[in-house]
């Protein structure tokens, strides 16, 4: 499988709960500790983590993987997550998993930090800005909630976010994030419609497989089919 195929199946629920995650945590300062694999956001939050690896900006704009780099020296435990992926990007021939660096535009670093997320347990993870560049790295020890379902409103604006602003198979992204959500769905050539209880949800593709309509409506149980609230 293919890393844009991993990423257009698990970036729906991925930006789901980076969503959570934005409103869990709030804003503070954060630190990281590469030795005993820890972080602590704000005053009080305290975290494992899963060390990924970091992007450098300006003229580089690489991504360089945890594994790879040589000025850190991190705990043993926080390199499992970044290792797997390698291990999975041999057996699967994922170069993006295996290349110790290259050019962001291969992948985007949420986009990595998104797939690394829905590999380990549907975790989260955080990006901690420096000088020149970021870290990334898995939050563990999350509460479970993370994985609630949400309201139809927050599908749709999950799935506007991610069509805009990253390159994504659009059709299987939004299959997935509507499978994760407990959706039944039915697709005819360029049309698909979804339902979970009485949501209801109509998204069109143009010939390229992009959305060009997402239209949720609350519909009620009645003698009218709930396909026709389109008609």
């Amino acid at each position: 499988m293919s890393f844009r195929k991993l990423f257009s199946r698990h970036a729906g629920s991925a930006w789901l709960r980076q969503m959570w995650l934005q409103q869990y945590l709030g804003d503070g300062d954060w630190t990281l500790q590469i030795d005993t694999g820890e972080a602590t956001v704000g005053e009080d939050m305290a975290f494992s983590v899963q060390l990924l690896g970091s992007e450098a900006q300006g003229d580089t704009h690489t991504w360089l993987w945890a594994w790879a780099n040589q000025d850190i020296e991190p705990a043993e435990k926080s390199m499992a997550v970044a290792k797997r992926l390698q291990q999975m990007g041999v057996e699967q021939a994922i170069s993006e998993f295996t290349e110790a660096t290259f050019p962001l535009e291969q992948a985007d670093a949420h986009a990595l930090a998104m797939v690394a997320s829905a590999l380990d347990d549907n975790s989260c993870y955080f990006r901690g800005p420096y000088e020149g560049g970021a870290v990334y790295f898995l939050l563990k020890n999350l509460p479970e909630e993370r994985n609630d379902r949400v309201s139809l409103e927050i599908v749709q604006r999950a799935a506007t976010d991610i069509a805009t602003m990253f390159r994504v198979d659009q059709r299987a992204m939004i299959a997935g994030l509507l499978e994760d959500q407990g959706f039944s769905m039915d697709t005819v050539a360029r049309r698909m419609t979804a339902t979970r209880g009485d949501e209801a949800l109509l998204v069109e593709f143009n010939a390229a497989d992009q959305v060009i309509g997402l239209n949720g409506r609350h519909v009620s149980q009645g003698p009218k089919k709930w396909w026709e609230i389109w008609k």
